[in-house]
């Protein structure tokens, strides 16, 4: 396999450096997007260079390095299909775009499970998905479920620091969540740049280990780990915040589609039956 010049936005954050690790253990040269001298000098220790600029700035540095992969793994910013847009068209018909999207993209679906075919509500990732998807060059998009392992993702600072007596639900306490390890969702990067293109073009993968849990039954399970106490009190209160009322929505979905096309498969012990190893995990990233 010949190596490939990779560069991946967000690279220091929780999933991008995920996925960057993984592209670069299969031998690619890979540049990691930062903001940050501080989090520069982490993607050194893994192999990864540097590329310290705002995204605006990024798309003249990646015409000057010979990059023929782009991996979108940054948080959406305002000007999200403008960034996406300028980077795109750093790439030329044989060049490929992998766009980390999410589970949120499809919306409130209770009792449904989605698909990668269902129609989406109007969101900033839903109309960065559909430039990905309908540009010249090989664009896929992936739909990681909610993430956990390693440092925790959103959720973990929320709900495993200790919050006195009460454990408060906020939401719907009977949402239902799907989930998918951070290293199975850099698993299926990897895959995915080695397949051949007419396997990945304009195609939309779900990561999912098929799990589902209960928001409420999680929350209590999580709180439970950093506690002895036998009398806590659940408090159920409106999702009032930006972050509870984005994440305050059902989604549960399988991943057929890459199972089938990739290959991939999740090979992590789902998160609601190993809350012990990853909250360690959790704790000693701190």
């Amino acid at each position: 396999m010949s190596s490939k010049h990779i560069v991946v936005t967000g690279a220091s954050g929780y999933i991008g450096l995920a996925i960057a690790r993984a592209l670069r253990g299969q031998g690619h040269i890979v540049y990691g997007n930062t903001r940050s001298q501080t989090q520069a000098e982490v993607l050194e220790k893994h192999e990864i260079i540097p590329i310290v600029c705002a995204l605006n700035e990024l798309p003249s540095q990646i015409k000057m390095l010979g990059v023929s992969v782009i991996v979108e793994a940054h948080t959406p910013t305002e000007d999200a299909c403008d960034v996406t847009s300028q980077l795109l068209g750093t790439l030329d018909e044989n060049g490929r775009y992998m766009y980390c999207s999410g589970c949120l993209v499809y919306g409130d679906r209770p009792g449904e499970e989605c698909l990668e075919s269902d129609a989406v509500p109007d969101s900033r990732r839903a109309q960065v998905e559909f430039l990905v998807l309908k540009h010249h060059c090989c664009g896929t998009v992936f739909r990681p479920a909610f993430v956990y392992g390693g440092s925790g993702g959103h959720y973990a600072s929320r709900w495993w620091n200790p919050m006195g007596q009460a454990v408060v639900v906020h939401g719907q306490p009977d949402k239902t969540w799907a989930w998918v390890h951070v290293d199975d969702i850099a698993t299926a990067f990897a895959l995915a740049l080695d397949a051949k293109e007419d396997v990945v073009r304009s195609q939309i993968f779900n990561l999912s280990d098929g799990s589902k849990t209960v928001f409420k039954d999680l929350v209590i399970q999580m709180a439970r780990m950093h506690t002895k106490r036998t009398d806590l009190e659940i408090c159920i209160a409106p999702a009032e915040t930006p972050f509870d009322k984005a994440f305050d929505k059902s989604c549960f979905y399988q991943s057929e589609r890459a199972a089938r096309l990739l290959g991939w498969k999740p090979s992590r012990i789902p998160f609601i039956d190993a809350l012990d190893i990853y909250y360690r995990s959790w704790r000693a990233s701190l």
